[in-house]
Parts: C-alpha cells; structure tokens; sequence
C-alpha cells in the first residue's frame, strides 16, 4: 500500500496591494530551503508539467545524495528519510515504500528531474507554489501561527529590542546578509509582490500581511536581487493611522529626533539600525513603523 506523505500546496491569488501593477513574471523563482535554484540547468517543462533537478532541491534541505551508476539511481539520505529514484521511471521510493511518479523522472545534460509535486512526498517539507507570484518554495517554515497584523506588532513588549537585533514583529533578517530565498523559507510565500522598475531590478518588495520587505540590488546593473539582495527597509503598515501618543506608549520611550525629508517623521537612533515613525495628519498619527540600516 502507497503511503501517503503529507504535502500541504499553497495557493495565493492575490491582488497586489502596491500602487504600481504587477508586471507579467518573466521568470518562475524557485527555492529550496535558503537557497535558489531557479535556472534552466535546474527547472524544465515537460507537457505542461514541472520537473526539478532532484539534486539541487535535495541538497538544498540538506540531504545526502549518491549515485548507483550501474542500477540508475539516486539515493537522497538524511536522518529521517532515504528516497530512491530511479532514472527515466515512474518508480521512486520513501523509506521502502513505493511511490509512483505522475511523470518518469528525466535525465538531462547529466541531471535528474522529477515532478515538482514529488518533492513534497520524498522530503517531508511543504512545497509552497503561486503562479501569480511566479515563486514556488520548498520549506518547513511559514508564516502560520505568527501575526501579520500591524495592530499585534504594538502589543510587543521589546519593540525597540527587538528592532535593534533587526527584527520588526515576525520579521527578522540580517540586514545585507538574506537572500530572498532565506526570507520566503522564514516566512512561506509572501501575499504580494511588486516588481518594480527595470532601473529598480526585479522584486523590489513583497507583503507579509501587514510587513513590508523593500530590497534594492547591491548591483543597479545586475538583475541579482533574488540571489543577492540588499534589503533597505522592513516596515509595518496599519489598516487606519494610529495615534502617536499610542504608538510611543507602546515602544516605551521617546523618539530621540524629529526627521526632515519626503515624509514627516519621528526617529529612534538605534546604533546599527533606525527606526522611524512615519506621521501624518497634523503629526498627531502613525501610519507607518520603517526599519532601516543606520546609514539611510
């Protein structure tokens, strides 16, 4: 009897909530763990289906990987899991029990595809997929169980802690240092995102609910936001503005400075980060928490 692994498949059609439309998706993103994969020498469709390199998504949850040259097989091991493949077959195998492929697996310039969906099945992770977004992650985190609502984010008790270590609410990441597909393995797929403008690169910002993640490229003439990103502001946006009073009630202490520039705002000078409060009406409410680099 086949045993049925669970494999949860999420699927988000959602309308972008930036101002500027979503642009056509030139290229479907594809991500294992906190690593990205996407290539052709890693994603190839056969008849309308998926196929992955089977090694690549593997080795990106951290599986140990082996080749029989004489039986045609792969063998992915790690401490839970052994799956056979076998190549140019419907036959694969978890843990000794047989599973059979919706596609033959394919071998092609020396690499091993099987169907996206088996992923799911042979490493026990959830296999994340939106084709509005044009993003499909393979990952054990999600954003399930954490609050995206910016009304939660003030109830915290170590806003400015946390906002110092680089965390704002559920989202934290180093700045500088994550890769996109270290943020979508932390949090799942985002609701949103939006690509921008070429002379912005790709994907200049995704929505997690109510948060915000801004990138910029390190390299303006290099499409590598999704491989090396610089990420330039986490915010948290509310439904209706805020009063003031409440929002630094909530943070425990009084910004240190008053900021100038596009939008009125209030400052907290927190050594390697800044956190700022964007007012509005009369000064007298928050609509917007930013966290930025100090350097911004």
């Amino acid at each position: 009897m086949i045993k049925k692994l669970a494999v949860s498949y999420i699927m988000t059609m959602v309308l972008l909530i930036f101002a500027s439309p979503v642009q056509a998706q030139e290229v479907h993103w594809v991500f294992s763990g906190d690593k990205n994969i996407s290539g052709d020498e890693n994603v190839i469709v056969i008849n309308g289906r998926t196929l992955v390199g089977v090694r690549a998504i593997m080795d990106g949850l951290n599986f140990q990987t082996s080749w029989d040259k004489t039986e045609q097989t792969a063998t992915f091991e790690n401490k839970n899991r052994t799956v056979l493949v076998e190549a140019d077959s419907k036959k694969a195998s978890v843990n000794g029990d047989v599973v059979q492929l919706d596609v033959a697996s394919v071998i092609k310039n020396g690499r091993m595809f099987v169907p996206l969906r088996f992923i799911g099945e042979a490493s026990g992770y959830q296999v994340l997929y939106s084709k509005t977004l044009g993003l499909t992650a393979v990952s054990k985190n999600t954003a399930e169980g954490k609050s995206l609502r910016g009304v939660d984010f003030l109830k915290g008790s170590s806003i400015l802690k946390d906002a110092e270590e680089g965390r704002l609410g559920p989202v934290s990441m180093k700045i500088e240092e994550q890769a996109l597909a270290s943020i979508v393995n932390q949090l799942g797929l985002p609701d949103g995102r939006d690509n921008g403008t070429p002379q912005s690169d790709h994907i200049p910002s995704l929505a997690y609910g109510d948060y915000r993640v801004n990138f910029l490229a390190k390299n303006p003439t290099k499409v590598d936001i999704v491989s090396n990103p610089f990420v330039n502001e986490i915010a948290v946006v509310f439904d209706e503005p805020v009063l003031l009073t409440d929002v630094v009630e909530a943070i425990g202490e009084q910004p240190d400075e008053v900021a100038h520039g596009m939008h009125r705002g209030k400052r907290y000078n927190l050594g390697e980060y800044t956190l700022y409060l964007r007012l509005e009406g009369d000064d007298k409410y928050v609509k917007r928490i930013s966290l930025y680099p100090a350097y911004s």
